[in-house]
């Protein structure tokens, strides 16, 4: 990645503060064109099985749109899930590419609580 690439990628992500961990994290690298067109949103994170051989996550994202909740085994690049744990995070979903679908990157965790028995 260039040099006017990170720096175009750091003025689109300045104000989520997820920059440093896109870096940092592991998380993979996205085009700044692609960040910039990214979506952000509020999901809520809970723990599940389902998704261990799927993803290989142990956590389902889920995100209320409209009256409907969306159920989906999806990695959010740069959140660090802890079992026993349920989470409300802001996201953005950066556009799929023909390589890869849609993916999650984290902004900021707005709520961790203790799992509820769902």
């Amino acid at each position: 990645m260039g040099i006017r690439t990170l720096a175009v990628a750091a003025l689109a992500l300045s104000g989520s503060g997820c920059f440093s961990q896109i870096l940092l994290d592991g998380a993979p690298a996205h085009d700044a064109s692609r960040i910039a067109s990214g979506v952000g949103k509020q999901v809520q994170i809970v723990q599940s099985r389902d998704c261990v051989g799927i993803e290989n996550v142990h956590y389902q994202v889920r995100e209320r749109v409209g009256n409907r909740l969306i159920r989906r085994c999806a990695k959010v690049h740069g959140f660090d899930y802890r079992p026993g744990s349920d989470y409300v995070l802001q996201v953005r979903e950066l556009p799929a590419t023909p390589s890869s679908g849609a993916s999650l990157v984290l902004e900021r965790v707005i709520e961790q609580k203790p799992a509820s028995s769902q």
